[in-house]
């Protein structure tokens, strides 16, 4: 078609893969549009996603194991480019990607949610030391790599949407997004939410979808994350061990991908604990299940929203751990979400 609009996404995590999955198949489903997706590739990521080919105007690309400045050049080979969309605004990358597009074709530059971070205040000490040196670092990576342009991209990594050339964010909770602290300027677009229909089509992207749980209803559903002392390993052992004496059924626990065998181990030891082997998305189990409980420290698994569920961070028990990351960033809960600092204060929907 003459007047094809390509728009083109990157995700760097299967998060972004669905998030691009469903933008397309909500807002640029019909044929005057072509959306190619690119994957960037790396270790055990995406390994169940594939290309199915559907006659429909979605496209895959796959860069396994890539250099970015390869990809970066492959894309920006386009004649068109109608929307960017891209998830990790603090990818040198991306925002090369996006400033290259926009002054070549006059692209739309949108950025999607990156999991929980457009939710996240983070207090950071230093801010303006810390985008001193992330700025010099990541232009130095751009002239390392030989992508030279005369700008200098700016790198306010502790804050959201903050880049001048960004013409859209895209949210699934515009309303706990702090447009005033992440120095926002762009449009704020709202992404339709998951639905029965949506996953449906989405799993069609994913190899060798099993029977996802054992149970489906009136479950305890745990997304870990990956803890970095000893002392938040700790609490979390201690909070999953008093769950168990709480509500003596099984916990289902999916593992974040970089949870050591060590704690892996330790997960076994407590009873009625089931590990979940699968590397398929979150967001797939949590719209599988009903009148069940969804809970984690802060995963961004849990913005994905089932109305027959309830769901809870227990964010707070991990305060004052040691973890600097989580003392000095505070998290704009979701309204879905409740914090709780005990297994006593979950319950079951209807009960």
């Amino acid at each position: 078609m003459k007047n094809l609009k390509i728009n083109i996404f990157i995700a760097h995590t299967e998060y972004h893969f669905i998030q691009s999955l469903n933008i397309a198949m909500s807002y640029f489903k019909d044929g005057q549009y072509e959306n190619q997706i690119h994957i960037t590739k790396k270790d055990n990521r995406f390994e169940n996603v594939i290309d199915p080919k559907l006659n429909n105007n979605i496209k895959i690309t796959f860069h396994i194991e890539r250099n970015q400045s390869e990809i970066v050049q492959q894309i920006l080979k386009l004649k068109n480019c109608h929307r960017l969309f891209f998830f990790q605004e603090n990818s040198i990358y991306n925002r090369y990607i996006a400033y290259s597009l926009k002054k070549k074709h006059n692209t739309i530059v949108c950025l999607g949610p990156d999991g929980y971070k457009p939710y996240a205040i983070y207090n950071k000490k230093h801010e303006t030391l810390s985008m001193i040196k992330d700025t010099f670092l990541d232009n130095f990576e751009l002239y390392r790599n030989n992508l030279i342009t005369n700008k200098i991209f700016k790198s306010e990594n502790y804050r959201y949407g903050s880049t001048g050339f960004i013409d859209e964010v895209w949210l699934s909770e515009i309303s706990s997004f702090d447009v005033v602290h992440n120095k926002t300027k762009s449009k704020i677009k709202q992404i339709k939410p998951f639905t029965v229909k949506s996953i449906t089509a989405i799993k069609l992207y994913f190899e060798k979808i099993p029977i996802l749980l054992k149970a489906k209803t009136k479950i305890i559903l745990y997304f870990n994350q990956v803890y970095w002392t000893d002392e938040l390993i700790n609490k979390e052992m201690e909070f999953l061990n008093n769950l168990n004496l709480h509500f003596n059924k099984i916990i289902y626990l999916k593992p974040h991908p970089a949870t050591p065998i060590e704690t892996i181990i330790k997960y076994k030891k407590i009873p009625n604990i089931e590990i979940v082997v699968s590397k398929l998305p979150a967001e797939l189990f949590i719209l599988d299940i009903k009148d069940s409980i969804i809970f984690s420290g802060w995963s961004t698994a849990l913005i994905t929203y089932n109305s027959t569920c309830n769901y809870y961070f227990n964010l707070p028990i991990y305060k004052n751990c040691g973890g600097k990351a989580i003392d000095q960033s505070k998290l704009t809960v979701l309204s879905h979400i409740k914090l709780i600092n005990k297994p006593s204060e979950m319950e079951f929907p209807n009960e």
